[in-house]
């Protein structure tokens, strides 16, 4: 059995009339009527007609195949235009498949009648390197036992078959691809392929079909000579309730079936229209008995013109709706994709303003390391000069303390001379046991080989630097008062009385800490 698609859609089981109602309601639209709507045709007459039609039914929609192993189908399109459906009972096929555009068909047609530029002079040329050369392309498909594949209209295909196979199929027309069906029948004619290799009775089940659906689509069947009563009602309806309830009628159409059905109806309908106009023996032979073509294909014509007017408006709105929609889209990813820049030089710039910051502070705290590295080191450096100088300093008082340790300061007792006198020699004048008290004997210049100065001197100590510097020494009438003269370096002399206070400067000097220093330590070692 095939398949339930193929029952559903096939044209033969739908619109090819099968009993006696069917055949009298096909003869309904020419035969006589009596005023009351009823038909003449006889009962003899549409039995007569019922096995007429039934004589030329096509009978395509199954078939049994069997192939050899290695056997090879050329490349083809099924007659008519027809999908195909293809159950695999055994063995295994090969199929290859080149899709029906324009270019490919009209390349297929010049193929297979020889009529090709690259097929003259030539035996063999294989059509898909044509198809390959002209940019199309060739699609492979391999189906095993037990698989069903179902070949769209208008298909191009050949198929190889490398075991011995066994295959149930068959060929349906169907109102989904009437505009593919229409042009490879078209192509057939055009092609001069022989009676026995297209679809039978193919415009005769066209006709049919055409019949149907503009019964579907008018609510009744066609051509009927309308009754009184209906003819009464038809008068009482005004021209614009015409066309308003033809709009509505349309509209159920456009809601009811997809575009493209209505589209493959509306070709059929011009076709029909040629085939009705046309005087040709074989196109009037394909006519159905007692069927008004013309009627049929004007109304049917009238009705789908109106249905695809409405469809390319609905169109026309669907597209302005999708560029409306791909226009708003459009502006609305430039937006964001404005936005998104935006936000991207926004974050951009905070992050330079970032790194500016993160370097004017690695800066400034370089700045402050190399300003705290300097004050380290001028620290370092301070301490160091420091440091050395206390170590001069205590190098130098450790020179003076080692040269002072063998150096005192005595008076002479009789010239009253301070000289430098060696420890030994203090030593040598002092008198007694370490143990019992010491006494010191008198000093004198010759205790160090030196001669006493004739004139008597005195030594008189800084009271600022506690610096000693010698001094003449004059007896004046009052011995109780002794001058002391201060000779400066101008030549002048001035006089100190007793206690009064010396200064260095008295005498043109200055005050000098060191020499205190030198003469503290050589008086107090």
């Amino acid at each position: 059995t095939e398949p339930q698609f193929a029952r559903e859609v096939d044209f033969v089981m739908l619109h090819w009339p099968r009993t006696a109602v069917d055949a009298i309601s096909s003869s309904s639209s020419t035969g006589g009527s009596d005023g009351n709507g009823a038909t003449s045709t006889t009962a003899e007459d549409a039995l007569d007609q019922l096995e007429e039609l039934e004589a030329a039914r096509p009978r395509v929609s199954k078939y049994c195949l069997m192939s050899a192993g290695g056997s090879w189908t050329d490349f083809h399109v099924d007659f008519g235009g027809t999908a195909v459906w293809y159950h695999l009972f055994h063995g295994t096929k090969i199929f290859y498949f080149i899709k029906p555009t324009r270019q490919n068909l009209k390349i297929y047609s010049g193929w297979a009648t020889n009529k090709h530029a690259e097929c003259k002079g030539k035996k063999q040329t294989f059509l898909p390197d044509l198809i390959t050369s002209a940019g199309g392309s060739v699609y492979e498909v391999i189906i095993h036992q037990g698989q069903t594949l179902f070949i769209p209209s208008g298909w191009i295909h050949a198929v190889y078959t490398p075991f011995d196979s066994l295959v149930f199929g068959g060929n349906f027309v169907h109102r989904h691809s009437l505009e593919m069906q229409l042009c490879i029948y078209r192509l057939e004619r055009q092609m001069k392929v022989g009676k026995e290799f297209r679809f039978p009775n193919y415009q005769r089940l066209m006709w049919y079909a055409a019949r149907d659906f503009l019964q579907q689509c008018i609510g009744h069947t066609p051509f009927t000579p309308p009754t009184s009563q209906q003819r009464e009602c038809d008068s009482d309806i005004t021209i614009s309730e015409k066309e308003k309830a033809e709009q509505r009628r349309i509209n159920r159409l456009c809601s009811k079936y997809s575009p493209h059905i209505l589209k493959g109806y509306w070709a059929l309908a011009k076709e029909l229209e040629r085939w009705s106009t046309s005087k040709t023996k074989r196109l009037v032979d394909q006519h159905p008995p007692g069927m008004d073509v013309v009627a049929v294909a004007s109304q049917l014509s009238r009705i789908m013109n109106q249905c695809v007017i409405n469809i390319e408006i609905k169109d026309k709105d669907r597209i302005r709706r999708e560029r409306e929609q791909s226009t708003k889209k459009r502006r609305k990813e430039e937006r964001e994709k404005a936005r998104a820049k935006a936000e991207v030089k926004r974050i951009k710039r905070l992050q330079q303003q970032q790194l500016q910051k993160e370097e004017a502070e690695r800066k400034r705290a370089e700045r402050l390391q190399q300003q705290q590295v300097r004050k380290e080191e001028a620290e370092r450096r301070r301490v160091e000069r420091e440091m050395a100088k206390a170590t001069r300093i205590l190098e130098r008082r450790k020179g003076l303390e080692s040269q002072y340790d063998e150096i005192a300061w005595a008076q002479c007792d009789r010239c009253n001379e301070w000289r430098e006198v060696p420890l030994e020699v203090i030593q040598r004048n002092r008198v007694g046991d370490a143990d019992a008290d010491v006494t010191e004997r008198p000093f004198f210049c010759s205790d160090i080989e030196e001669r006493c100065k004739d004139n008597a001197t005195e030594w008189i100590q800084c009271v600022e630097c506690m610096a000693w510097h010698e001094m003449p020494r004059i007896e004046t009438k009052d011995s109780s008062q002794t001058e002391i003269h201060c000779v400066g370096n101008d030549g002048t002399s001035t006089a100190s009385h007793g206690v009064e206070a010396f200064l260095c400067k008295k005498i043109g000097k200055k005050c000098c800490a060191k020499k205190f220093m030198k003469a503290n330590l050589a008086l107090s070692g």
